[in-house]
């Protein structure tokens, strides 16, 4: 909305409430700024968040602490939900989401209780929307492995050491369908795998292509990455990026810096 008015209708009256709520409950933080940096205030923020969620929870301590924090945050009226999902996850997919959980982002300033370091920090757009949509632990659990394989994902598009603080991954067509079709694929449009595909030095999307499209974003000479978001294996080599999916492989126009043969496991 291009004018104060209609963006402030949209503010007021279209917002979900508990998002509104929530957007509300963090502007006295926005004061802190005076005396403290911006990831001591969202560290706080994020603290005083899993207190409100979770009053008998004691606080989380050690390298998952962020990932905690910021999932029971976004889980919103699932909390405990999400926090017991990713106790029970495979271990690949905590560390995935401990560690890039954990990116600040911001030049010199890393969480005090999860400090990674390190740049650019990933933002998963819809992210939140992904894992409000769960019904038990079941989804969520599903949910969790299909975060952490985009961000697997984006950061083979998005390597430690560009020169940008920050990155966004956009994952609007991921939660816009059941969890189940997600990690499946929906089979009643045929044969077709996601794909993060990278539109600048700052964003990706993610998409769900057949193979006629995958072909012209080589063509093209576009830079994408294929992943499943129910059991992620990518595998690549120096000739040419190979991105393997269960029983799919699709060229990749442009290796990842390195060039030896890696695997990340599910």
């Amino acid at each position: 909305e291009g004018t104060p008015m209609s963006g402030a209708d949209k503010f007021t009256v279209k917002f979900p409430r508990p998002v509104l709520a929530a957007f509300l409950w963090s502007m006295p933080y926005l004061s802190h700024l005076e005396q403290k940096s911006e990831t001591e205030v969202v560290e706080e923020y994020l603290q005083a968040r899993f207190r409100s969620a979770l009053p008998d929870v004691p606080l989380p301590k050690g390298p998952d602490a962020m990932a905690c924090l910021r999932l029971v945050t976004m889980a919103q009226s699932s909390p405990g939900v999400a926090l017991e999902a990713f106790k029970k996850a495979q271990k690949n997919t905590r560390l995935t989401l401990a560690e890039e959980m954990a990116r600040t982002g911001a030049d010199g300033q890393t969480y005090v209780e999860s400090p990674v370091s390190g740049s650019p920090a990933i933002l998963v757009y819809y992210g939140p929307a992904l894992l409000q949509r769960c019904q038990g632990i079941e989804e969520m659990s599903k949910a969790l492995k299909a975060l952490a394989a985009v961000y697997r994902a984006g950061r083979l598009l998005f390597p430690i050491g560009e020169p940008v603080s920050s990155v966004t991954l956009t994952i609007g067509s991921l939660k816009s369908m059941t969890i189940a079709d997600a990690v499946a694929g929906p089979t009643e449009k045929g044969r077709l795998l996601w794909v993060l595909v990278k539109q600048n030095d700052r964003e990706a999307v993610l998409q769900l292509l057949d193979g006629d499209a995958i072909n012209e974003l080589i063509q093209l000479k576009t830079k994408f990455v294929a992943m499943h978001p129910g059991e992620p294996e990518v595998v690549y080599g120096s000739e040419a990026s190979i991105v393997i999916s269960k029983d799919i492989a699709v060229l990749h126009p442009s290796p990842p810096a390195g060039g030896s043969h890696k695997v990340a496991p599910a």
